[in-house]
């Protein structure tokens, strides 16, 4: 509160603006509190008058050179991602001159103005009128045909209008030999023009340039897990793309006669999934180029990555659109559908194309990134008999798939129990296919078509994670036959594993002891069981069996996990 005693009261702009705030082109929104106290009262109700002070200005525009020698020109595009939604767009205004300018030399122009007095109008959009300079610009019609005309003369002023693509609010001006340089503003509504942009035309840089540098092959930095469970682990070195690692979606635990629910779709930011040393990234961040970006996320298996990737650019060559995803407003928020199945690798295909003249630069700069998918864990069928188990996993041409599997003896390795520390992302891989391997201590434990006694950890239970005894058999996919060491108790840990795909969640099932008919001497049969077997699978039955002429005192004998029910018969 400041007190008033009869002199004018002014505030620096500094002060209005507050601590920290740089320049003054804002817009400020002032409310101005009076209140009075005459002897013997209290302060009165205050008396509020609110007025906008309209100082803002618009964004710059950007300046490029397109064309080839000889028929150069410079492309002046505008920014519009801060359009307000329903908000009239920008128009720009240029000149051109017979010497090189900077922008500090470029002529000082009022195109807009606020009046003095601005009451009558509904709106501070309404209020910021064009000046007599802008009212009197020469329309693009009238300069076009001779770009001479825009030629800047102090004694009398005069711009030009640019008409701007509402596509991409861009625009192009001929090169002329004789007025090389070029400066231009922006006007947007209820916003003071924008300060001046001025460049040589002939120095200018193309976008085709730029291009080219953000085609150009990188150093792959790894960047460390996102917010969202993505880490970049590597490069496809044969196709240029990146690798990512998406964790904990736990996709591979699904069995295969789930079908085509299978399938889910998880929302990535576009940025999040390029790679932190891309140009790309810096094209889409900062945005400072006329751009077009669209993606598509589909399946492919690992082994066919090439060829999904060569489908994609022939979609896009042929012009398809269904599939792709226009990003029009490129900010960090810019979303992608990114779906995920079993033994799939997600493949997003990004691609980049920029202004150029009068069309979009060919060939455009496609970029992709493939995220590491995970094996479907086989699954477990135990036959009839109680004992055989066949384990069965996708069939997928092209694909050598492993079944891994060991017997244990009681409940499984907490350590080992889910599968980690098994598989890994290798080292230095050069082909997404090759990505994801077994680590070599796992691999070295491996016995390839081994069975039974190869595959079981000591029954006196001295194995544990770390002791080298967790013996592990590998059949090749997509279905093995295997069966228990031996008639006890027996716990059977599987999963598959397929090139370019992580180690799937494992499965764990239980194999229940079989039961042994003991053979008494006597009355009984031979075989005591009239199934013809004195070993009893777990669930099965035995049919007592006497000599003829005697009768079981049990007519059969049940076998739950090597316990029979009753233990014997006379």
């Amino acid at each position: 509160w400041h007190a008033y005693r009869g002199a004018p009261v002014t505030w620096p702009m500094a002060d209005l603006l507050g601590p920290g705030a740089e320049g003054g082109d804002v817009t400020m929104n002032i409310t101005l509190l009076t209140t009075v106290r005459l002897p013997g009262y209290l302060w009165a109700y205050p008396w509020v008058e609110t007025f906008l002070w309209l100082r803002e200005r618009a964004e710059s525009p950007v300046i490029f050179g397109v064309g080839e020698e000889g028929a150069r020109g410079a492309l002046v595009w505008v920014e519009t991602l801060a359009a307000v939604v329903g908000e009239e767009g920008p128009t720009c205004y240029f000149t051109l001159h017979t010497h090189e300018l900077t922008t500090a030399d470029a002529p000082q122009l009022r195109l807009v103005a606020v009046p003095d007095v601005s009451a009558d109008y509904p709106s501070f959009h309404g209020a910021v009128r064009s000046t007599r300079l802008r009212a009197t610009a020469v329309a693009a019609s009238d300069w076009q045909a001779d770009p001479s005309r825009c030629a800047w003369d102090a004694a009398d002023p005069k711009v030009c209008e640019m008409p701007l693509d509402g596509g991409i609010s861009a625009s192009i001006v001929p090169e002329i030999s004789a007025l090389p340089s070029l400066c231009a503003w922006a006007v947007w509504p209820g916003r003071l023009e924008s300060a001046p942009v001025c460049a040589s035309v002939p120095a200018l840089r193309s976008p085709v340039d730029i291009q080219r540098r953000a085609a150009a092959p990188h150093t792959f930095v790894p960047a460390p897990a996102n917010a969202q469970g993505d880490v970049q682990v590597g490069v496809d070195e044969a196709l240029g793309g990146v690798l990512l690692l998406a964790l904990g979606d736990g996709l591979g635990r699904r069995r295969l006669d789930s079908g085509a629910a299978d399938t889910e779709v998880v929302r990535r930011e576009l940025l999040v999934l390029v790679d932190a040393g891309s140009p790309l990234r810096t094209l889409l961040e900062e945005r400072t180029h006329p751009l077009r970006c669209r993606s598509s996320a589909r399946l492919a298996a690992p082994w066919a990555l090439d060829g999904a990737l060569d489908a994609a650019a022939a979609a896009l060559d042929a012009g398809e659109t269904e599939g792709w995803t226009e990003h029009i407003e490129l900010t960090v928020a810019s979303e992608v559908d990114i779906p995920r199945a079993p033994s799939k690798l997600t493949l997003l295909v990004v691609e980049i194309s920029l202004r150029d003249h009068d069309r979009w630069s060919s060939p455009p700069i496609r970029w992709f990134a493939a995220v590491l998918g995970q094996h479907l864990s086989p699954e477990v069928a135990i036959a009839a008999d109680g004992r055989t188990v066949v384990l069965r996993t996708e069939d997928v041409e092209g694909a050598n798939v492993l079944i891994v599997h060991r017997w244990l003896a009681g409940a499984p390795m907490a350590a080992r129990a889910d599968g980690a520390g098994m598989s890994s992302v290798t080292a230095a891989f050069v082909a997404c296919s090759d990505a994801s391997a077994c680590l070599p201590e796992v691999t070295a434990e491996l016995v390839r078509g081994g069975a039974g006694a190869d595959c079981a950890e000591p029954w006196d239970g001295r194995a544990t994670a770390d002791s080298g005894e967790l013996r592990l058999c590998a059949a090749s996919g997509p279905n093995a036959t295997i069966a228990p060491p031996d008639e006890r108790r027996w716990v059977l840990w599987a999963a598959a594993y397929g090139p370019g795909l992580a180690l799937s969640a494992p499965v764990v099932r239980l194999v229940e002891a079989s039961c042994v008919v003991p053979v008494e001497p006597g009355s009984a049969g031979s075989p005591a069981c009239a199934e013809g077997a004195v070993v009893v699978p777990s669930g099965g039955t035995c049919t007592a069996s006497c000599r003829v002429g005697h009768v079981a005192s049990a007519a059969e004998l049940r076998c739950v996990d090597g316990t029979l029910t009753p233990s014997t018969f006379d």
